[in-house]
């Protein structure tokens, strides 16, 4: 028979008092140091008026992701030619740490794996639509390391560490001065190659 004591410690010693948005039916506690990807379990529990604590909630599990909006650009070489997830920042598509590049002719627009470019860089590979149950159950077949893109696609993308779901917000496209926005969420966990 196992042990059914649990590990369980109050994120906060003191009751919090709340947040201030003025909706009572709603409230909301930051919590600092989480790892994107990692699954938390919480329970919670409230202080009455009269000062009791109520029984603990059921146990709740979550798992924070990162997310965010960058522009790219086609210009291979400049600072925001091409995107790095992991750490979240633009950097140019020759970069070792480079997940996705953008390429642009005059009639298409797309996102290629950096390998494309140089052999022995990091390898990505795309699948259309929205798929986070399919990913969770393996069930993706990512065999595509460039894709045509349009504005309002959403495209997973498998990288090294994980995947991100994309969504093409907005392509500027005055060829050759081509730039495009991409919001996205990337999860660390899933998809590693």
């Amino acid at each position: 028979m196992g042990n059914n004591k649990t590990n369980e410690q109050p994120y906060n010693p003191v009751p919090y008092p709340g947040d201030t948005n003025g909706d009572l039916k709603r409230q909301s506690l930051p919590i600092d140091n989480l790892q994107n990807g990692q699954f938390n379990v919480v329970r919670v529990r409230t202080i009455g008026i009269d000062g009791k604590e109520s029984k603990k909630s059921e146990p709740v599990r979550f798992r924070p992701l990162a997310q965010g909006t960058f522009v790219i650009s086609p210009n291979h070489l400049a600072p925001d030619g091409g995107f790095n997830f992991e750490d979240e920042k633009s950097t140019n598509a020759y970069d070792s740490i480079c997940d996705v590049y953008l390429y642009a002719t005059g009639s298409k627009v797309g996102l290629s794996s950096p390998n494309r470019l140089t052999p022995g860089m990091r390898k990505s590979l795309f699948a259309k639509g929205k798929y986070e149950q399919e990913i969770q159950n393996n069930a993706i077949n990512f065999k595509d390391d460039t894709i045509v893109i349009s504005n309002g696609d959403i495209i997973v993308i498998r990288i090294k560490k994980g995947h991100a779901e994309l969504k093409i917000e907005n392509i500027d496209d005055h060829y050759p001065n081509i730039s495009v926005r991409i919001s996205y969420i990337y999860n660390p966990t899933i998809g590693i190659m």
